[in-house]
């Protein structure tokens, strides 16, 4: 309850990759990972190099280029979901589950997987599966943000080329 309280009166949750399964449950954000379940026989990504593409004109995209290169090691893959108001036996029911309240919530999509050359090193199968889907999103809860970034940014330290985003996202916590 108190990570709640925190986020919604202006504070940043920043998830990266396998956390934002916990953001994703605990808020009931709109957002479902959609490779989170699926069996490796369908897709498994063990550790590539995929083609991004970001939206440079969001502050976790400050600095970065339009086309970057993200570490994937089962990792995540969004899709943001659109919801319908729900009777109050349904919100009864997901309060049941859930200790977050059901509030509207904003999502913006801040950066993609490629919907084409989505391999840049590696090897994966099912890589249609996340083709064009969302790597990082951001939503709005109360007056907080929660960032998922769906990739490894800071991976061993290794991935230099995607430390923007999380330096990015810690900067942009304490300036709003």
């Amino acid at each position: 309850m108190n990570l709640q309280e925190f986020v919604e009166n202006g504070g940043t949750l920043i998830c990266n990759d396998a956390s934002s399964n916990f953001a994703i449950q605990y808020f009931r954000l709109p957002v479902k990972n959609i490779v989170g379940e699926l069996d490796r026989k369908k897709f498994y990504c063990p550790g590539s190099i995929l083609r991004l593409a970001m939206d440079v004109t969001h502050p976790l995209g400050f600095g970065m280029p339009k086309w970057y290169h993200g570490y994937f090691t089962r990792s995540q893959a969004f899709t943001v979901i659109k919801r319908k108001s729900k009777k109050n036996d349904d919100k009864q029911k997901l309060a049941a589950h859930y200790s977050a309240p059901i509030v509207p919530m904003k999502t913006t999509v801040v950066s993609r997987y490629s919907d084409s050359e989505l391999l840049e090193s590696g090897w994966i199968l099912g890589g249609d599966l996340i083709a064009g889907k969302p790597a990082i999103v951001e939503v709005n809860y109360g007056k907080g943000h929660i960032e998922l970034l769906g990739i490894r940014v800071q991976n061993r330290a290794q991935p230099h080329g995607t430390f923007r985003i999380l330096f990015n996202a810690i900067t942009r916590s304490v300036l709003n």
